[in-house]
């Protein structure tokens, strides 16, 4: 079972929940002088980024050790995703999304958001999904480009953290006076179900697992065995 990831700005911490609920299981602190932001994971890491260093962070496995890091492409990065090879970033500074050469530094391309502030990215195998707390909007990409090929409303009244937990979307919202981590039916606006953050201010959202990537082997496994 593949369990959520989330951050919080406020406490500068890092929380590790059961599966994907409100039960946490660890928590540490982010990166030092950090405020955790944005999170993604790439198979064997967690990644996470920082505005004020303006830095993106290589933790060892799902810890608070960090073995690289590197500046952002520009000034003010918000989110992280990663499509399987390439590690995906978001800037609102410049209000574009980087791709980047594996995990590292090098952006091979850039396009630009599909409003004016994406406050979260995720993958879902297919296709790139963002999120913006101007327009309130969640938004699906086709393929890793600028094209959008649908959009919805997002839940609350601020996206702020957005993952892929093969079928179901979940984004993190502020409603009802309260951030809150919602569980999408598929990838659309409905929403099966819901739960509160572990603290106020609460930023991105990320899986400790590739579940896209997990549910395609199991389908060829499958069909195969």
């Amino acid at each position: 079972m593949a369990n959520l990831i989330s951050c919080n700005s406020d406490t500068s911490k890092i929380y590790v929940h059961s599966g994907v609920s409100s039960t946490i299981t660890n928590s540490f602190a982010g990166p030092p002088s950090a405020y955790p932001e944005g999170l993604t994971y790439d198979g064997d890491n967690l990644l996470s980024c920082c505005r004020v260093q303006d830095k993106i962070y290589v933790h060892s496995g799902v810890s608070s050790t960090i073995t690289n890091s590197f500046a952002s492409p520009d000034g003010w990065i918000t989110s992280l995703a990663f499509d399987g090879t390439h590690l995906i970033s978001g800037d609102r500074t410049s209000d574009k999304i980087y791709v980047h050469s594996g995990v590292s530094s090098t952006v091979t391309s850039s396009f630009n958001v599909p409003a004016t502030l994406c406050t979260a990215l995720t993958y879902n195998g297919t296709h790139l999904i963002s999120a913006d707390c101007d327009t309130d909007k969640i938004y699906v990409h086709s393929g890793v480009s600028s094209t959008v090929t649908s959009s919805f409303s997002s839940p609350g009244a601020s996206p702020q953290g957005i993952t892929f937990n093969d079928p179901h979307l979940c984004t993190e919202d502020y409603a009802d006076e309260e951030y809150k981590v919602f569980v999408h039916s598929g990838v659309s606006s409905t929403v099966t179900s819901s739960f509160s953050t572990p603290a106020t201010n609460h930023k991105d959202l990320t899986m400790d697992a590739l579940t896209w990537q997990t549910q395609a082997i199991i389908a060829t496994i499958t069909c195969f065995g």
